[in-house]
């Protein structure tokens, strides 16, 4: 009796440091855009703004413009493709310099974007969306967007796996990407809908930087607002703590 009660006692003691464990490790953030709001981002070129740049072979633009998802956040980043040849590209990047625990880490990027009809057909080399790369420039993961049939497809980083997102064209949508870094693989959801599920990143990989791309685009604006990544552990990894927890308190009973 005096057993079992011990027990529940380091049971009971146990709860709040499981709460604690899941408490202090909770949610990291990374990158908040803030909205692409004042004060931290004035209706100006983005680059130079909060740590963004552009590539060297960029020929697009990117611009803190009118359009944000509601009145009262009047701001988005607009990224304008342009007419000239069949090869455009358009890149934006900002530092992350995050380094995920591999098999301890999720992480997610959360993004709305407003895609119009495109004058291309999207598929594998017309897209535009968010990318995550490594220090030496790999894209890990990536969901881009393209309408056809005034409907917005998802694409993931090889650019042709697709999906049909039920966006229409010319409206946001709520884009999710998350990376697992214990199955070292990534899905997509799109206005809490999982579309694209399962696609390979590589193991043990840094988290260096995140970028607006634009591939081949003809000329069109795409509006992305309220860009966030943020950090959480794996649950796997809270049961372990507390499993730690729990026999530690089992060892100091028994001493």
């Amino acid at each position: 009796m005096q057993r079992k009660s011990l027990w529940k006692l380091s049971a009971a003691l146990a709860l709040p440091f499981l709460a604690f464990t899941a408490s202090s490790q909770a949610l990291t953030t990374i990158y908040d855009s803030t909205g692409f709001e004042t004060p931290t981002y004035t209706q100006t070129n983005l680059v130079g703004q909060d740590g963004w740049g552009n590539f060297s072979d960029t020929t697009a633009s990117a611009t803190v413009t009118a359009g944000g998802t509601t009145p009262t956040t009047p701001s988005a980043v607009t990224i304008n493709s342009t007419t000239v040849g069949a090869n455009n590209f358009g890149g934006f990047y900002r530092f992350l310099n995050f380094t995920p625990v591999s098999g301890a880490t999720l992480v997610s990027v959360k993004f709305d974007v407003n895609a119009p009809t495109y004058a291309n057909t999207p598929n594998a080399n017309t897209r535009v969306g968010i990318e995550l790369a490594n220090t030496g420039g790999q894209v890990l993961a990536a969901a881009y967007t393209g309408t056809a049939g005034g409907i917005a497809k998802v694409y993931d980083a090889s650019g042709v796996t697709n999906a049909n997102s039920g966006v229409t064209a010319g409206a946001y949508g709520s884009y999710e990407i998350i990376m697992d870094y214990l199955t070292t693989t990534y899905s997509i959801k799109v206005n809490g809908s999982t579309l694209l599920n399962g696609v390979f990143f590589g193991p043990g990989t840094d988290l260096s930087y995140i970028a607006f791309a634009d591939y081949n685009g003809n000329g069109e604006n795409v509006l992305f607002d309220n860009l966030n990544v943020t950090a959480t552990p794996e649950p796997a990894s809270l049961s372990v703590l507390g499993l730690a927890g729990l026999g530690l308190m089992a060892r100091r009973r028994r001493a």
